[in-house]
Order: C-alpha cells, then sequence, then structure tokens
C-alpha cells in the first residue's frame, strides 16, 4: 500500500484551502498520495495566479508562455508567495524537499531546485537554483527524474546527456532509466538540431532523413556517432560506453544491430540503418519477402506476389468468410511456391475483446480451426492484438488473454501448435517474455502506436510487418502488407485436414456457461436446443419437416454473412408472422394447398415473447437440387465472472431436399407438429429436439423475406414456389 506522505498532504490542503472559491477549481482529493489529481490541481493553481481565462489542469502553450520565474527572495509579495507555495508541493510531490512548506524561496528550496536540475542531467552553470519556465514544466507531471526499479542505469546516463546537451528544444525529459516515447523522440530531436534544421520538431520526417550522413568505422562526427550509440544501446545493442568515438564495440554492436534487422550488416550507419534505429517501421520502402493479406489469393495474385520476390504469404483462419483462407486457395499458394502462415483473428480491436474467457474460447478454436485446415505439428499461429494498447491494459487485459489462450491450447492441441502474438512491440514482448508466446509478428508500419513508440524490436520476432500497399494488376492486383521476414518462422508447404477429435476434452465452465446462455435466446430461444461447442451445426428436429426440410443450428464467434444477404427486423408474434405470410404469398403468387388461415391458426398457437432482429438472410441454390436459407444474428452473452460481453453469432441453416418429397408438387405437411405422431419416423428414431421458438423464428423469416431475398436473382415462382411447398405444406403453381 502507498505510504501517505505528509508534505503531499498539507500541498493538497492546502490547494483546497485557498482556491475552493475560485469557480474553476475543481477539489483535490486529500490523500497525501502523489498522483494526476494533484499534479493537475498544482497547475491549475498555477494558471489561476497567472491569469489564465479558463484554467484546465493541463501545462500547454498559454500557460507556457505565462509561466513566471522565481529565484531566491526572502521577502516575497503576496502574490509571489501563493506562486512559490506551488513550486513548493510541486518540489514536495516530485520527491526534492525544498526545506518547508513556507511561500518562501529561500536557501532550502534553491539547493532543492539545484539537485533537481543535476538529478534531471543538467551541468555547469544550468545548475543554477532557479525555476524558471522548464522547471515548472518538468516538475509539473508524473515523470521520475531518479533511477526507478525497472530503470537502467545505462539508459538514464543516455537521458541526462540529451537533456543537458539539448534541453533548449527537448526541454527536460524523464531520467528514470526507461527507454520510452520521450526518448525517443529526444534522439531524433537530437539529430534534427546536428542537422541544422531551423525548427526541430521530433517527427522523423522526410527532411530528416535527406540530411542524415553515412557514418563509417572510425568516423570524426562526434555528435553523431554519439547519438548512433544512444540509439544502439536503446535498442538492445551495447557500444561499451557512449564517447562519440566509431571503435570496435561501437562497429561489433552495429553489425549486430543491422543483422537482427534484417539489414545488410556492413557497418555503416545509413539512411535505412538510421530508420530502423529510431522508428519502429524502419525503412518502410524495404522489400520484404513475406506478406500478409485479407483478400483471397487466387493463381493471379500468386504470380504477382512470386514475381514481385514473395515467398510466404500470411493468411486469416478465423473470422469473417470475406478474408479467411480456403482450403482450395491454400493449394494454389503451395502450387506457386509460396509458403503459408496462419492468422487467428476475429476482432481483438479493442481492450473489450481481450479477457480470460475469450481466451480460452480463441485458443480452442484456433487449434480446431488449424486441425481442419490441415496444418502440420509444431506451425506457429499468431493471435492478434490489432490496437494500440497501452502498457497498463497489456498487464490487465491481453496477458490473462494469452495465458487463457495458453491454457486452452495445453489442454487440446494434438499437433502441438504454437503461440505466436501479432501487435505492438511492447505487446510481443511482454506475452514473449511471460513465456506465452514462441515468436512474434510486430505490427510496426503503425508508427504513432504508444507500444512501438521507444520500444525496441522484440527479440523473438519472426515477422515485422511495415508497409501497406498494392501490388500488380487487373486479376493479379492485391493489397498487402509488406512484412520483413527474419528465419524464425519460414511457414508451411502443405496442409493434411482433419476433424477435430469427437473426445476432445469438454471446455472449461465458464465457457460452457456462456454456450448455455447463448443458444436459449435469439434464433435459438426455446427449451431443448442441445448446441455444446462453438463453429459447429447441431440438427436440430422441427417437427414434421425432417427429411424434407433439415434445419442445423450454429454458435460461432465469428460473423459468416458478409454478403449478399438482406437484413430485416421483426419480433416473434403471430401478427407479425401472418401479416409478413400473407405478403409474402400475395408478391410471389403461390397457390397454397392447405388454407392460409390454418397456418395462421397454427402459428398462433406459438407463445414465443422474445424479439428477434436484426436477422440477415440469404438464400442460394444447392447442388442436389434444392435450396438452403442461412438465418444469422448476433447476441450478447455475458462473460462469467468478468464485466466484458462477448458477441456470438447465431445462425440457422435450412435446407431443402426435393428428391426426398414424397409427392412432388402436391404437399400437404403440417406447419408445427401438437402430437408425437406427426413427427416424421426419421426424427423420431434419430431422438432430435422438437424446437417451437425455432419453428416459429423459420417461419417469420421465411415467410418475411423469402421473396425480397430472391426477387431479380432467380425465377420467382419455381424457388420461392419450391421452397414454401417444401417447408409449410404449399402447392407448386404448375403455371409458374
Amino acid at each position: 500500500m502507498e505510504r501517505l506522505d505528509e508534505m503531499v498532504l498539507r500541498t493538497q490542503q492546502h490547494l483546497n484551502s485557498t482556491y475552493s472559491g475560485n469557480s474553476n477549481w475543481v477539489k483535490v482529493t486529500e490523500n497525501g498520495k502523489t498522483g494526476w489529481p494533484t499534479i493537475r490541481g498544482l497547475i491549475r493553481a498555477l494558471q489561476i495566479e497567472i491569469g489564465i481565462s479558463t484554467p484546465n489542469g493541463t501545462f500547454g502553450p498559454a500557460t507556457e508562455a505565462a509561466c513566471p520565474t522565481l529565484k531566491k527572495d526572502l521577502s516575497p509579495s503576496e502574490d509571489t508567495k501563493r506562486l512559490v507555495y506551488i513550486l513548493q508541493g510541486a518540489m514536495w510531490c516530485k520527491g526534492f524537499s525544498p526545506g518547508g512548506f513556507t511561500g518562501t524561496f529561500g536557501d532550502g528550496t534553491e539547493d532543492g531546485i539545484k539537485r533537481f536540475q543535476e538529478s534531471a542531467g543538467l551541468t555547469g552553470a544550468n545548475i543554477n537554483g532557479i525555476a524558471d519556465t522548464m522547471i515548472f514544466k518538468a516538475l509539473l507531471n508524473m515523470d521520475a527524474y531518479v533511477l526507478v526499479s525497472s530503470g537502467d542505469s545505462k539508459i538514464r546516463e543516455i537521458q541526462m546527456c540529451l537533456n543537458r546537451d539539448y534541453h533548449k528544444w527537448i526541454g527536460l525529459r524523464p531520467t528514470d532509466g526507461r527507454y520510452g516515447r520521450d526518448t525517443n523522440k529526444a534522439l531524433i530531436y537530437a539529430i534534427q538540431v546536428e542537422e541544422g534544421i531551423a525548427e526541430p520538431n521530433g517527427t522523423f520526417g522526410p527532411q530528416t532523413q535527406a540530411k542524415l550522413p553515412v557514418i563509417a568505422p572510425g568516423s570524426k562526427n562526434t555528435p553523431f556517432v554519439k547519438i548512433m550509440q544512444y540509439a544502439l544501446y536503446c535498442n538492445g545493442f551495447d557500444t561499451t560506453g557512449f564517447t562519440g568515438v566509431f571503435g570496435n564495440g561501437t562497429l561489433k554492436a552495429l553489425k549486430e544491430f543491422q543483422a537482427f534487422c534484417m539489414l545488410v550488416a556492413d557497418g555503416y550507419c545509413g539512411p535505412s540503418t538510421w530508420a530502423s534505429l529510431l522508428v519502429s517501421c524502419g525503412d518502410k520502402d524495404r522489400k520484404g519477402t513475406a506478406c500478409d493479406c485479407s483478400q483471397e489469393v487466387t493463381d493471379a495474385r500468386a504470380k504477382t506476389l512470386i514475381a514481385n520476390g514473395y515467398k510466404i504469404v500470411g493468411r486469416y483462419i478465423a473470422g469473417g468468410e470475406w478474408k479467411r483462407l480456403k482450403q482450395a486457395e491454400a493449394q494454389t499458394i503451395f502450387k506457386n511456391g509460396l509458403r503459408l502462415f496462419p492468422i487467428f483473428q476475429r476482432s481483438g480491436n479493442s481492450v473489450g475483446y481481450f479477457s480470460t474467457t475469450q481466451g480460452k474460447i480463441d485458443g480452442r478454436e484456433a487449434v480446431e480451426s488449424a486441425l481442419r485446415y490441415g496444418f502440420p505439428e509444431g506451425t506457429t499461429i499468431y493471435f492478434a492484438v490489432d490496437f494500440d494498447a497501452v502498457d497498463d491494459q497489456v498487464t490487465s487485459n491481453i496477458l490473462p488473454y494469452f495465458r487463457a489462450v495458453k491454457a486452452a491450447m495445453s489442454n487440446y492441441n494434438p499437433r502441438n501448435y504454437k503461440i505466436g502474438v501479432y501487435g505492438a512491440r511492447n505487446i510481443c514482448s511482454r506475452v514473449g517474455n511471460a513465456g506465452i508466446s514462441t515468436t512474434s509478428f510486430v505490427c510496426d508500419m503503425s508508427t504513432g502506436f504508444s507500444g512501438n513508440l521507444g520500444y525496441p524490436l522484440p527479440k523473438d520476432w519472426a515477422f515485422d510487418q511495415i508497409k501497406e500497399y498494392s501490388i500488380g494488376t487487373g486479376e493479379g492486383q492485391i493489397a498487402i502488407d509488406n512484412d520483413i521476414a527474419s528465419g524464425r518462422d519460414n511457414g508451411v508447404s502443405s496442409l493434411s485436414p482433419t476433424e477435430p477429435d469427437d473426445n476432445r476434452p469438454e471446455y472449461d465452465e465458464d465457457v460452457l456457461e456462456l454456450i448455455n446462455d447463448v443458444a436459449n435466446k435469439g434464433l435459438l430461444a426455446g427449451p431443448g436446443v442441445e448446441i455444446t461447442r462453438f463453429n459447429e451445426k447441431f440438427l436440430l428436429a422441427i417437427p414434421s419437416l425432417i427429411p424434407y426440410v433439415t434445419v442445423e443450428g450454429e454458435l460461432s464467434l465469428t460473423e459468416a454473412l458478409v454478403g449478399p444477404y438482406q437484413t430485416i427486423n421483426f419480433g416473434v408474434d403471430s401478427e407479425g408472422i401472418s401479416l409478413a405470410l400473407s405478403d409474402a404469398v400475395t408478391n410471389a403468387e403461390v397457390n397454397l394447398a392447405i388454407g392460409l388461415k390454418t397456418i395462421e391458426k397454427t402459428l398462433s398457437s406459438i407463445n414465443v415473447s422474445q424479439t428477434v432482429g436484426p436477422v440477415k438472410v440469404s438464400l442460394d441454390p444447392i447442388e442436389s437440387g434444392g435450396l438452403a436459407l442461412i438465418l444469422e444474428t448476433v447476441v450478447k452473452g455475458k462473460s462469467p465472472n468478468e464485466d466484458a460481453t462477448i458477441n456470438v453469432y447465431q445462425r440457422l441453416y435450412v435446407t431443402i431436399h426435393p428428391s426426398k418429397f414424397p409427392n412432388q408438387g402436391n404437399l400437404v405437411i403440417p406447419v408445427l407438429a401438437e402430437n408425437e405422431s406427426d413427427v416424421s419416423e426419421e426424427a423420431s428414431k434419430n431422438g432430435w429436439v422438437m424446437n417451437t421458438a425455432i419453428a416459429a423464428a423459420s417461419a417469420a423469416l421465411v415467410f418475411g423475406a423469402i421473396y425480397m431475398c430472391v426477387a431479380g436473382t432467380y425465377a420467382l415462382a419455381n424457388i420461392t414456389g419450391l421452397f414454401l411447398a417444401a417447408s409449410f405444406g404449399i402447392r407448386e403453381n404448375e403455371d409458374k
């Protein structure tokens, strides 16, 4: 537990008592603990004192421009005393004692400022005990200016040197011994200053790149050699000193870094090496030998990839149908001499997706999907974290998710698939350092990600994603991400599909609870729906329709219908179903073998109160001459023992089998069986479950959507008539 600091508490009390009468004041919690609320309170107090019209607790350009300079003054005015109180409070919060909390800038305050200046890296005449704007700005934040427990003393040395030499441009950056965004930016500022750029901005842009010198072994360009040495160490390669002398230690470190990044290891620090030292994507125009894409790799596109020097392609084994790898596509990839690596991503684009329950589900699904595709023993599957997760989110969500993935894959993994991670540098490194992943697929083209800025390339990187672009023309055109390959994962060159073992272990209890929850709502509402796994079709008995019409249910965490489809909203109620039926029959001009009133009466006897919608509806002919209707909706399932909800897709597959009709063209099949005798012999023999809710949902969707689904696509009379005849006792109109 964080210890209460008496002087921080006095600072908080002083702020509230002094400024509580100001309408812009936001009360600071008086708990004796330094944190952003207290720091913002100090900034807001400063803004009130210097006349900022709308104090907001942020040290922005207006505050910086109006910030005062304070120095030793034993007879301060009342206005100055209030400013000194703010300064002394900031010093107590930062851990540099001013010797008291008096409102007078005496020897103790001056000495504390000098100690702070020295700790920040300033030297000589710049250690003067004067609190100017730069000092105020450095004190009024949560940065550390001492070596923290997770820090590196040599990184701290680099930070102090950068502050010493470049504080006029960068201010005082933290000197905590941790390489991060601030230190990375400071290195770029330093290069821009040495290049003579008039207005350095810390951005590695075209002007900065154009002015970069080539640093050769033995170079006497001391400032640039020193910056190169700093950058090498920050990236994990020790030059054995920061002397500005390009000796053997620096040459060895440079060549090792170049080889690690798959650059030409020639010992010359040119534009490509500078880029890899300073920005995550490095030289984004480098030609990679690997790529990944969401488009299908057709024969023409495969030839484009080969012609452009690509050898390995990453494809998705989960997610929407539009981006998933197809079995025939894999053979096209191999036939053209390309290799393949699998990516698992259903969503993964926000922190809310990542939970322990989701990890258990994804770990199992990844194994089952890889088996069905046929990936061989030991293949690495890359689980995607496709958003800018800050470090706290990595701790709270990403790591628990990956631990659950590992647990699930430890429970069932007959081909010993390995865990890979796709994400920013910090995510990849932390998942790898936790002993979960074996290799990383790094999204380095997202240069602005907080998890990339100021983090070195993970030691276990296999693929480094650096640029998104399109190559080829015509049928061969394909949009890809250009990836550098390290050789740690060369993908696979063949597949041997197999089905997961029917006797594989059950899901954990929390996953089974989720399945039970989502299997009894929406399209699948009602008793007796026996679905026990994700991504498997379970045959459901719609009374009296089997074997003429089969209905299968499925729960999935992946959307299937991405087009073409129709979307309808409806509630399961007898009036809505009946009206939809009347409209569909009228529009399709289909003759009924049984009266409309009879069907309406049957439907009105079904008591389903739950509303279902929106629902996607897709209707397609099948090879056997029948029809396949797919209904899909999404429901939210509660993740047990967690605050998160999980989106689960429910699907009904309704298939018409005309070859099984006993009397084609004159079918009278009850819509809903009230008695056991009405159930077909096949249904009784197999013991399938009766589910009136599914019957009602299917009826409503068919009646309400069949006409608009097929209009303009197929011959209405043949398809609509066949479907209604097969499903609901309708005589096909011979004239159509």
